[in-house]
């Protein structure tokens, strides 16, 4: 607790001059750890609301399944993850309530080791059936919605279909186009291989960047004022028409969707 009170109103501050942007996530619950203490005083129901939320529910339930539930004989232990949970759901960021995403790194560890406590627990003639439940049930979950079904040219559930190869390569060249360092805004994916620079911004916010990579069928896109990302298509496009149409910027790059844009000197 000391440190993430340093963390948020020390260094935070220090490093950005100004409050996290990850505040940006608690929006509708007050927008900062002191706004959420608020709300929960003035409209404690929009806090309510915002926990139990279909998402919400089924975060829950998805993170339940693979152990059976059987953590719930464990309950002390199990209860060390709900800080973690409530944070999760009181977000209105998807990601933070979807299992596949390390938001859930500081809640498995405890519903894990609760469910070897509650396993224990059970009498001995039940351990082990409790145990092959959590094993296969786990195993068959991890086949469905982990990465495991790509193996074989499968989407899994909830998954997102692998780029074509023409559109990878279309990627690759335009990411080689960019000069290292250069100050830069990327579409989502492309940004993954250009972080490694002192400015870089996720489209359709432009700040100081002399280049621009944009691919119109990365449709996630951010705002100056929050962190969030959003399915904005629109805004990708609307982003790549001003470029194209702005004598301040030349059109260096264009196949298979993906576009590649230099802001000339002067």
């Amino acid at each position: 607790m000391l440190w993430t009170f340093v963390a948020v109103y020390v260094v935070v501050p220090a490093a950005r001059g100004d409050t996290s942007r990850y505040y940006g996530f608690y929006d509708e619950v007050g927008g900062s750890p002191q706004g959420v203490a608020k709300t929960l005083f003035t409209d404690p129901g929009a806090v309510l609301g915002a926990l139990f939320e279909v998402p919400d529910l089924a975060y829950v339930l998805w993170l339940s399944v693979p152990l059976c539930g059987l953590f719930l004989l464990s309950p002390g232990l199990a209860a060390l993850a709900l800080p973690q949970l409530v944070a999760n759901g009181l977000s209105d960021f998807p990601s933070m309530t979807d299992p596949r995403y390390h938001s859930v790194a500081a809640v498995i560890p405890f519903l894990i080791a609760a469910t070897v406590f509650g396993v224990a627990r059970l009498p001995a003639s039940r351990q082990v059936l409790a145990a092959a439940s959590v094993v296969v049930t786990s195993t068959l979950v991890a086949l469905v919605v982990g990465p495991w079904p790509l193996l074989v040219g499968v989407v899994p559930l909830g998954g997102r279909a692998p780029l074509q190869a023409s559109h990878v390569e279309a990627l690759r060249e335009a990411i080689s186009r960019v000069p290292p360092g250069a100050p830069i805004s990327a579409s989502n994916v492309a940004g993954a291989h250009l972080s490694a620079r002192h400015a870089i911004y996720t489209v359709p916010v432009l700040g100081d960047a002399t280049w621009a990579l944009l691919d119109l069928e990365d449709p996630w896109a951010t705002s100056p004022e929050s962190p969030l990302l959003h399915k904005r298509p629109a805004q990708v496009r609307l982003l790549a028409r001003r470029l194209d149409e702005d004598r301040r910027w030349r059109k260096v790059f264009e196949r298979d969707g993906v576009l590649v844009f230099r802001k000339l000197s002067g």
